[in-house]
């Protein structure tokens, strides 16, 4: 069977293959840089989250110790934080009630720090890994073993250098036991 040929079959001009491309070349650079903006805006919710989320738990722990114990130890330092938590309320301080709190490099990533939490009979628990730079504790009294008070201030950023810069957060706990 053969095809009949008319001279009037049609195609593209070059015109409209050009006008067709710029068009497709718009509209791919308007899909592109939606794509990128919705990629930064779950990388700042990302880093958001994860960041108070940690911040969050390393909070309400140490608030609870601090608000637990009867006294600051005297070589607490604006770097670390001891409290003597008594435990079974003899009014002796023993090597396991004595708490310590402070920040480490942490040696998966080295932007970022661990926030631990050690009792003086060996146990460490790393509370928070996501707070990045620094905690610093302050006292209301010197020497700092008559504090009845520390205020505690603690700078995070989740994802180091991307997204979100440093924030920071500042807070005063009483001890409620102090001697």
């Amino acid at each position: 069977m053969r095809r009949h040929s008319t001279r009037h079959q049609r195609g593209f001009t070059l015109p409209e293959l050009i006008v067709a491309v710029f068009v497709l070349g718009i509209i791919g650079t308007i899909t592109l840089a939606a794509f990128l903006s919705g990629s930064e805006t779950i990388g700042r919710i990302d880093d958001d989250v994860r960041g108070q989320g940690d911040l969050q738990i390393v909070t309400e722990r140490l608030s609870r110790d601090i608000r637990g114990s009867r006294g600051v130890d005297a070589t607490s330092t604006p770097s670390v934080l001891k409290v003597w938590i008594d435990y079974d309320s003899d009014y002796q301080q023993e090597p396991v009630e004595t708490i310590t709190w402070k920040v480490q490099t942490s040696p998966s990533d080295p932007s970022h720090f661990d926030v631990l939490r050690k009792d003086d009979a060996g146990g460490t628990l790393v509370v928070g890994r996501a707070l990045v730079n620094n905690v610093a504790f302050t006292y209301n009294a010197t020497p700092v073993a008559k504090a009845n008070t520390v205020t505690v201030a603690m700078d995070y950023d989740a994802i180091t250098g991307d997204y979100l810069s440093q924030r920071q957060i500042t807070y005063s706990v009483r001890l409620r036991n102090v001697l």
